[in-house]
């Protein structure tokens, strides 16, 4: 009796998470097709090159060419989605792409998902704020072990020598490509969080977790909220990590730790692996927001420990 029980329900999880995966493939192509078009077109143009004089130094903060701006604000806007979309229009190489994508992993959807994370326990200005500058701070870090990543890609200067309809057809190419990548990888893993969901399997990853969340520098009590964050993202997850947050009583200090700790480092699983099918290394792609997200919670630990010394509340 039982294994025909487990049966049906593996059945119902892995077609209820294939529906989930579909819809969300489709969902990210919507976002892909019009924003790696729209930067198809801006390439040919070639008014990058005209802001290059200002690009230039500000993407030089961060060891990055100008044309990076364009990938990390559409990131910044319109989720990872958006900035691979822009990645595998221009010309980048694997070095540059691996810095875009630290970024863009950290600080993607940045205003809608400050929004979500605001109503569940940390302020707005604040998440936003340490985000960015956490995204900077990588990715500055890490680019020290790929040198010559500032050099300009050229792609501003090629404005209007290639015919557009040799542009049109080669971003027509990439993004069905990109496509098949695309809907793979991301049924894949929405089945697997549906299997997982659907057989209580998170609720015992809690204890399991329970060393990783010490390491972490949070409590046991965001445990599932920090778990469902790392697999299914702040979006994606939002009416769990909201239910979660209001569901055990946790200190304001608790909460603000989490929202530290997954807005630097959610949607691991997914975002690593397709941004891995693009051939970014995904040992660059994981372990650095995994130590950046551990630092800026102890940092965080401490700071408020120091307030206490220096600043006692009466």
């Amino acid at each position: 009796m039982i294994m025909p029980d487990f049966m049906y329900q593996l059945r119902q999880s892995s077609f209820s998470g294939f529906i989930r995966g579909l819809r969300g493939s489709l969902w990210i192509m919507r976002v892909i097709l019009p924003v790696s078009l729209l930067i198809a077109l801006v390439q040919w143009t070639g008014w990058l090159f005209y802001l290059e004089f200002i690009l230039k130094p500000l993407m030089a903060l961060i060891n990055l060419p100008p044309e990076a701006f364009l990938p990390i604000v559409a990131g910044m806007f319109a989720d990872v989605y958006g900035s691979i979309a822009a990645m595998v229009t221009l010309s980048f190489s694997i070095e540059q792409m691996t810095l875009i994508a630290i970024f863009s992993t950290i600080s993607h959807s940045i205003i809608i998902e400050g929004i979500i994370q605001s109503k569940s326990g940390i302020n707005f200005i604040k998440i936003i704020s340490i985000r960015i500058a956490t995204s900077a701070l990588t990715v500055l870090l890490v680019s020290q072990f790929f040198p010559g990543t500032a050099y300009s890609i050229g792609g501003a200067e090629i404005a209007s020598v290639i015919p557009l309809t040799d542009v049109l057809l080669r971003w027509i190419s990439d993004m069905l490509t990109l496509a098949v990548k695309v809907f793979l990888i991301v049924i894949a893993v929405m089945i697997g969080q549906e299997i997982l969901i659907s057989m209580g399997l998170i609720k015992y990853l809690q204890k399991l977790f329970k060393p990783v969340m010490k390491l972490m520098g949070l409590s046991d009590g965001v445990t599932v909220a920090w778990l469902v964050a790392i697999f299914a993202g702040v979006t994606v997850g939002a009416a769990v990590i909201i239910d979660e947050c209001r569901k055990y009583l946790v200190s304001a200090e608790e909460l603000e730790n989490l929202h530290v700790s997954i807005g630097i480092n959610h949607s691991i699983v997914e975002h690593t692996a397709i941004l891995g099918a693009l051939g970014i290394n995904m040992m660059w792609l994981s372990v650095p927001r995994l130590l950046t997200a551990v630092i800026a919670v102890h940092a965080l630990r401490g700071w408020r420990k120091l307030k206490q010394i220096f600043y006692p509340k009466a």
